[in-house]
């Protein structure tokens, strides 16, 4: 199934809804300025997030957080989000956030909340710098099959690698979940998508050739896989003391450092090597410490301080 895709060339304030978006009186309320910020739907975002950048160590937990439960309603903690943007798409609402070079990636997602083809809902959009849609997948419909949550989603050139997650336990999915999906944007076709249960939470591109994902729920199996960009391939995998969702720091930054964090992890250094080479490896270095999250780094040695 080829999923809708949406090049824009007009300004956003005269894009024209898709015909599969929700009914006029499901549709979210419009946006509505306020004193704190703006409101769309069940999102809030202040004009100034708690006045700081973000601890990108919890990337989907900080970038959007649940209040009022059960309720819920949320609440944009993460990067300042741009005035012309969209806050709402249908029912998904604005989860993730990423500088792009001279652009925006955002990642839209349905409430924790709602029935089930609602809550799995999952838009990725590009945005120029300028404001303008540069194109709009509907990532949920671009697998066949049972839906299920998107749980991270990243860009990189003409790829969008996003994870499958499972609804609950991944046996009540019978274990056709928590996967990874390549997408090449240009055509809305999936390039490939990996062997199930590698990856649930965060997704992350480290180097040319690799990305690093994490798997954790409650009473499973905690572990972090390295896959192949080129085919989804898992290359090396390490079990991770965590009890809760593995959640992951970019390591686009200057510093090349990944971070893992999960309820009662206590740290240890969690080295890649070989990101230029066919046969990456992780691995476990140190004693444990009482710091929360285990640190990632990229590359043979400790960045330059």
């Amino acid at each position: 199934m080829i999923p809708r895709i949406e090049p824009v060339a007009a300004p956003l304030d005269v894009w024209v809804a898709a015909d599969d978006a929700l009914e006029p009186s499901s549709q979210p309320s419009p946006t509505t300025p306020r004193a704190s910020g703006r409101v769309e739907g069940l999102l809030t975002v202040p004009d100034h997030p708690e006045g700081r950048e973000p601890d990108p160590s919890l990337r989907l937990r900080t970038h959007v957080r649940i209040e009022n439960v059960p309720r819920y309603s949320y609440l944009w903690t993460g990067p300042e989000v741009p005035r012309w943007m969209a806050l709402s798409d249908g029912a998904a609402l604005l989860s993730a956030l990423d500088p792009i070079d001279d652009g925006w990636f955002a990642l839209y997602r349905g409430p924790a909340n709602a029935e089930r083809a609602v809550a799995d809902a999952a838009i990725a959009v590009g945005y120029s710098r300028l404001g303008r849609r540069l194109f709009r997948i509907d990532l949920a419909a671009a697998v066949a099959g049972p839906t299920l949550e998107v749980t991270d989603a990243r860009i990189d050139a003409a790829s969008i690698y996003f994870v499958r997650s499972c609804h609950g336990y991944a046996r009540d999915d019978r274990g056709r979940c928590g996967y990874v999906v390549a997408l090449d944007i240009a055509s809305g076709r999936v390039r490939w998508s990996s062997p199930p249960l590698v990856a649930r939470g965060f997704i992350t591109i480290v180097g040319e050739r690799y990305l690093v994902v994490g798997y954790s729920f409650t009473g499973e199996p905690a572990f972090v896989s390295v896959l192949r960009k080129s085919d989804g391939r898992v290359m090396t995998r390490l079990a991770a003391e965590v009890r809760g969702y593995l959640e992951a720091v970019d390591s686009s930054g200057p510093s090349r450092a990944l971070r893992l964090v999960g309820s009662g992890t206590r740290a240890r250094a969690l080295r890649v090597r070989g990101l230029d080479t066919d046969a990456p490896q992780l691995t476990l270095e140190g004693p444990a410490t009482g710091e929360v999250g285990p640190v990632l780094r990229m590359g043979d040695r400790d960045p330059a301080r």
